[in-house]
């Protein structure tokens, strides 16, 4: 489940960059906002006008998205946290820290 839940995140950030893109045209600029949240251009003025512009009428129904999604996947997270302790304990009982692909092949 957070594997998929991970899946679609990924596809979800990668539509956010492809549009910022499109509104911003220029691909470093995004590559740094889309690796930062806290990247001075998310509150850039220039970014909301480029973003208005882009969408038209279309820019209150992606705001109200966006704000659904950010809502979905915090509270998606949080559910998420009750099962650190299990994947913690899978990750120590399925990869020793001693273990090398050559071992394994030693021993078949």
């Amino acid at each position: 489940m957070k594997r998929l839940f991970d899946f679609q995140q990924n596809f979800f950030l990668n539509e956010v960059e492809l549009f910022l893109r499109l509104a911003l045209q220029d691909r470093n600029l995004v590559a740094r906002m889309v690796n930062d949240c806290r990247h001075q251009g998310w509150r850039s003025s220039i970014l909301d006008g480029r973003v208005r512009d882009t969408l038209g009428r279309n820019c209150n129904s992606l705001t109200d998205l966006l704000d659904e999604v950010g809502e979905g996947t915090r509270a998606l997270r949080d559910e998420f946290r009750c099962f650190e302790p299990l994947e913690e304990a899978h990750q120590v009982s399925c990869y020793p820290v001693d273990f090398k692909p050559r071992n394994l092949q030693a021993q078949t």
